[in-house]
């Protein structure tokens, strides 16, 4: 399914879906409870931050460190991909990872026990629909199709590691690595 809103008009677009009070689930990587209801979540890659709401230590990180405690809903791995699960059936929203909008920000709101609306940051939005009995059966048909996206070939020739400690102690790890005969394909920096 595709809609497009007219060039002057609203600056995001949104999808309303039924429900009969089940789980909702996904949005990518989530530190959270694994049932999305109740909740309002921004679909939005962003660090994931120390301690995620656990109290006192996203205090002190928060005040130490400007702000750096964050909440359950941050994530290194967010998509506006979700399931619910109403016990005898499963429905999923995917949007298309092909298309640049459905890369823009999002937010779902899983507050209402008879729906779920998901707001997109754009003007094109492009989704994929899908049932099945069990969330697996709902998972499968999301991924099939040709508009999964592959991997870059570099991703399979070598290690992706994460390191910290500063550029001269990130060129040290990487050396001692390949001197001892690791293939990186890509180092994560996680400092600050």
């Amino acid at each position: 399914m595709a809609v497009t809103l007219p060039r002057g008009g609203a600056d995001s677009i949104g999808l309303v879906t039924g429900r009969e009070g089940g789980a909702v689930h996904g949005l990518g990587a989530q530190y959270a409870p694994a049932d999305l209801s109740g909740r309002v979540v921004p679909v939005i890659v962003r660090e994931q931050g120390v301690g995620r709401g656990a109290q006192p230590l996203t205090f002190l990180a928060n005040i130490t460190e400007r702000g750096a405690g964050g909440t359950e809903a941050m994530t290194y791995a967010a998509w506006s991909s979700f399931l619910i699960d109403d016990g005898w059936r499963t429905f999923g929203v995917r949007l298309d990872p092909s298309r640049p909008a459905s890369h823009s920000f999002a937010v779902l709101d899983a507050r209402s026990d008879d729906h779920v609306a998901l707001e997109l940051w754009a003007s094109r939005l492009d989704v994929h629909l899908t049932a099945g009995i069990t969330p697996l059966d709902t998972i499968t048909a999301q991924q099939a199709g040709p508009d999964r996206p592959s991997l870059p070939d570099w991703t399979s020739s070598g290690a992706i590691v994460g390191l910290q400690g500063g550029t001269d102690e990130v060129r040290r790890q990487v050396d001692s690595l390949l001197e001892a005969g690791a293939d990186i394909s890509a180092v994560w920096l996680q400092d600050w």
